[in-house]
């Protein structure tokens, strides 16, 4: 406690005595301002740029579905091995999809703050993979005009249905996080130009104001005024340099004095 107390103390006597000090400490917050600003608005603009590229991935992959819906029907016990491989190639493509959409993982960070978005994106997933994906393999394994394929045709409207809900979810999140950043900069720069204000306000108390007085002190001083008293308003550097001048001005006035006595002193004699 005595240690803490000490460095207290310490701390605060190089502050009043230091004048680059201080004004090294209202750069440094005003770096510290800066930063937080950058580093938020690149957060919130990587977001936001993770959220574009989602709602026009997600957008686009509605279609995909209904394309699903058109290879199945022409899908026949004859069908070759190449249309056969075309809908497994678009069934991946849609796992891959919903995979890189998967915004309550961990390695996906753009919607961690909406959980409603994870929980609509896990509904559909396990309705693609229980009922749509399986109704698509089984029709692969049976071929053309299984129950399968209307089972898929039955579900794939109201599956893009609740895809559609899920873009218009991630459009309003992106409305949101657009509004969040503009708040943000505004705040911004409310509080940079309120430290811009304190920073100019600091410098003329602290360094104008001080420098001024000090100037027209040594101004009387090289006029020859030894007598006029010169002002320490602060212990930092200038307030060292105006007793430095205050010195000066004493040991001129002694020699003065000295000398005036070394000529009145044989004046006195005869």
């Amino acid at each position: 406690m005595a240690a803490m107390q000490f460095t207290s103390w310490a701390w605060l006597s190089c502050w009043k005595r230091s004048i680059l000090l201080k004004i090294g400490a209202l750069f440094a917050l005003l770096t510290l301002a800066v930063g937080t600003y950058l580093v938020t608005a690149s957060k919130l603009s990587g977001q936001l740029t993770g959220v574009s590229k989602a709602i026009e991935q997600a957008g686009t992959e509605r279609m995909r579905i209904y394309k699903l819906a058109s290879l199945i029907q022409r899908l026949s016990p004859s069908s070759s091995e190449r249309e056969r491989a075309a809908i497994r190639e678009e069934i991946a493509r849609f796992d891959s999809v919903i995979e890189g959409l998967d915004f309550g993982s961990l390695h996906h960070n753009t919607f961690t703050n909406n959980p409603l978005l994870a929980v609509e994106l896990q509904q559909l997933q396990a309705r693609w993979l229980i009922q749509l994906k399986a109704a698509l393999e089984l029709a692969l394994k049976d071929g053309g005009g299984s129950p399968a394929v209307q089972g898929y045709l039955n579900q794939a409207d109201d599956f893009v249905a609740r895809w559609d809900h899920l873009v218009q979810l991630m459009e309003r999140e992106a409305a949101t996080g657009l509004e969040t950043l503009r708040h943000r900069q505004a705040g911004f720069l409310i509080v940079f130009l309120g430290l811009m204000a304190a920073a100019f306000v600091f410098l003329h108390r602290f360094v104008r104001e001080p420098l001024r007085h000090l100037t027209a002190d040594a101004d009387r001083l090289a006029a020859g005024d030894f007598d006029a008293e010169i002002l320490v308003r602060s212990d930092d550097e200038l307030g060292q340099l105006a007793r430095t001048f205050q010195r000066m001005a004493d040991t001129i006035r002694h020699h003065i004095g000295e000398l005036a006595f070394a000529q009145i002193a044989p004046l006195a004699r005869i």
